[in-house]
C-alpha cells in the first residue's frame, strides 16, 4: 500500500502542477537562442522550401495529437473514423472488418 493517497504528495508545498523544471527552462531558452542566433523565421521559411519533409515532421510535432469537442445537435452525428484507439468508427459499423 502506498504511503499517501492518490493525487497527494508527500511535500504539499512543493512545485505547482504544470511548472516546468528548471533543467526544462534552461534547455528551452537554449534552444531559443539558437533559433534566434540561425535566423528565426526565415531559416524556418527555407527548411519548408528546401526540406518539405523536415518541415513537416516538424508541424505534425506541434499540432496536437487529440481534440475533445462537445456537441449538442438534433441532427444524427456519423463518425467516420475514430482516431480514439477504441475501434468504434463508421468505417466498422455493422461488424464488418478492418482490411
Amino acid at each position: 500500500m502506498a504511503p499517501y493517497a492518490k493525487g497527494q504528495s508527500g511535500n504539499p508545498a512543493g512545485r505547482r502542477p504544470g511548472t516546468p523544471n528548471r533543467i526544462t527552462a534552461v534547455v528551452r531558452e537554449a534552444v531559443l537562442a539558437a533559433f534566434d542566433e540561425v535566423g528565426g523565421k526565415d531559416y524556418l521559411v527555407q527548411i519548408a522550401r528546401n526540406e518539405p519533409k523536415v518541415f513537416c515532421a516538424l508541424l505534425a510535432r506541434l499540432v496536437p495529437t487529440q481534440v475533445r469537442a462537445e456537441l449538442e445537435t438534433t441532427l444524427p452525428v456519423v463518425v467516420l473514423r475514430d482516431y480514439t484507439g477504441t475501434g468504434e468508427d463508421g468505417a466498422n459499423a455493422g461488424g464488418a472488418s478492418g482490411v
